[in-house]
């Protein structure tokens, strides 16, 4: 087995069990038939970005992106259907999934009907995911300003952590071995944002909040 092989089969292995992550709150909202406080928003980008992850696999035709997003796209279309289903904010909710079809429409139109030339096409694309991704991941942000005004970590969860950085890990390796940039770059930033939660999460200690 060769490197390459190897870096495919982890990343789709621990991108698979990151989407796995949203199943025990699709079985919460089942159970209760209440979405409470579980966010849509983090369901309806993972979706979108799912979508548009597959379509540059198939534009670039790798394999391995084309794997994890296959298995993506219908496990966010579950958690998605179900958040639709028992939400008690139907028309907020639906108002954002419009938006998010409008998004995909327009992106479809622009993709197809103004950028011409593949290359650029593609280069469009990767522009677009990542940003996309870039944004996802920044939503940790908010969280760790609070654990620095509190001093405490409480906020910040280790196995989620060790999980993003694991994942950005393995992919920003495969980005490096198939030279893509668009790989490469929002893997870095969550590279990056795990180590920060990690040297947070050493500093301020959950224990250290408990003994104030």
């Amino acid at each position: 087995m060769d490197l390459l092989t190897f870096m495919s089969m982890t990343c789709i292995c621990v991108t698979v069990v990151g989407f796995a992550a949203g199943m025990p709150e699709c079985l919460k909202i089942y159970r209760n038939k209440s979405t409470q406080n579980v966010p849509f928003l983090p369901f309806l980008v993972g979706l979108i970005n799912n979508l548009t992850s597959l379509y540059y696999g198939i534009l670039r035709w790798d394999l391995t992106i084309l794997t994890v997003n296959a298995i993506g796209v219908p496990l966010q279309l579950l958690y998605v259907s179900m958040f639709v289903i028992y939400t008690h904010r139907k028309s907020q909710i639906c108002l954002q999934v419009l938006y998010g079809f409008l998004f995909m429409a327009a992106l479809y139109g622009y993709l197809h009907y103004i950028v011409v030339d593949h290359v650029t096409l593609m280069d469009r694309l990767g522009l677009i995911i990542c940003v996309i991704v870039v944004a996802f991941n920044s939503a940790p942000l908010a969280e760790m300003v609070d654990v620095i005004k509190t001093k405490s970590s409480e906020k910040l969860s280790i196995s989620l952590s060790v999980a993003v950085f694991a994942t950005s890990l393995s992919w920003y390796l495969y980005g490096m071995l198939i030279d893509d940039l668009y790989i490469q770059l929002p893997s870095l930033q969550g590279i990056l944002s795990s180590l920060l939660q990690f040297f947070l999460i050493v500093k301020y200690p959950v224990s250290a909040k408990k003994t104030v």
